[in-house]
């Protein structure tokens, strides 16, 4: 079957690492797979060597922004759309991976339209016409892959779920000489901000880490360098990646209730987010301090997290995904 994906871009990110995967796991089913996407070739590095036939618009962050949004919101029009239509293969699936590619795969004509629903699209946006366009993205008839169940719950179509690679993720017993990894999010992002967060712990004699656009090789060993994975999400996520790769790699996730995958005090420990980093701080330091002083719950957790990951290979992901657009 020749299965082709398409995307806003393939830089670093959850989304674009399930697309990379996917492509990855039905090239292993035997499948000719392809990936079109708008942004620069070299913007999947990040990942490795990806085993479908990639092609690209080559056009930056801002250009594309730019030519999508900013010129028709002035009623100029720019065929952004059409342009990534037309380089679309040949296929018998043909699936949008984000609301920006739902019209160029319609557009197209070419094999079966899908719709990977990646997230609830609309929290990206304050602006109501991008708003607008990711409604209409929705609206059209076309299946929708759905990543997570409330997604699923949310917008109808099929659940395939989301996972890691075990063969990429897992515990290697590495010495843990890091206290805590965050991800970074700047003080805007709808994640939530974590770099005062971690400036802070850093001023109470922690060693944390921030990951900023970070290859898999390195994000896998920091993970397994790690004691503590802490994730203050401000918004649920589509799926949420970031804190089940640390449970696979052995770290103790402290989380805001954000992922469905989560459960409080079996395989992580939760907390409320807040604005507020001084009493934010003092809230996962509480936490930490708990966990630390008792070993027998500290390998609770990691054995717990263990576990919730077997529910989780990517490989049932690809199954499931065959199954959808058979």
């Amino acid at each position: 079957m020749r299965i082709n994906f398409n995307s806003y871009c393939l830089s670093i990110g959850g989304g674009n690492r399930t697309i990379l995967e996917l492509a990855d796991g039905l090239v292993d089913h035997g499948h000719e797979v392809t990936i079109t996407h708008m942004g620069h070739p070299s913007y999947y590095s990040w990942y490795g060597k990806p085993k479908a036939k990639i092609s690209s618009l080559s056009l930056d962050i801002p250009s594309r922004f730019f030519q999508k949004y900013w010129l028709k919101k002035k009623g100029i029009t720019y065929e952004l759309d059409q342009k990534m239509s037309e380089m679309i293969p040949e296929c018998d699936v043909n699936v949008a991976t984000a609301c920006e590619t739902v019209y160029p795969t319609l557009f197209s004509g070419k094999g079966k339209p899908y719709h990977l629903v990646q997230h609830d699209e609309t929290i990206f946006y304050s602006d109501t016409y991008q708003k607008n366009l990711v409604n209409f993205s929705y609206d059209f008839k076309i299946k929708k892959l759905c990543v997570s169940q409330w997604i699923t719950d949310k917008y109808g179509g099929s659940y395939i779920g989301n996972g890691v690679n075990f063969n990429k993720f897992a515990n290697f017993g590495l010495t843990r000489d890091i206290d805590i990894l965050m991800v970074y999010h700047d003080e805007n992002s709808w994640k939530g901000d974590t770099t005062e967060l971690a400036h802070r712990f850093k001023q109470l004699g922690f060693k944390v880490a921030l990951i900023k656009d970070i290859s898999d090789i390195n994000l896998v060993q920091l993970y397994n360098r790690s004691k503590y994975f802490v994730y203050p999400g401000k918004d649920r996520e589509g799926f949420g990646l970031p804190q089940l790769e640390a449970m696979r790699c052995g770290c103790i996730v402290l989380t805001t209730a954000c992922t469905e995958y989560c459960i409080k005090d079996y395989n992580c420990l939760e907390f409320e987010w807040r604005k507020d980093t001084t009493q934010l701080t003092r809230i996962l330091y509480g936490l930490i301090y708990e966990v630390h002083k008792d070993k027998e719950k500290r390998e609770t957790f990691i054995q717990n997290a263990e576990e919730t990951t077997r529910l989780y290979n990517f490989n049932k992901v690809v199954s499931r995904f065959l199954e959808a657009t058979k």
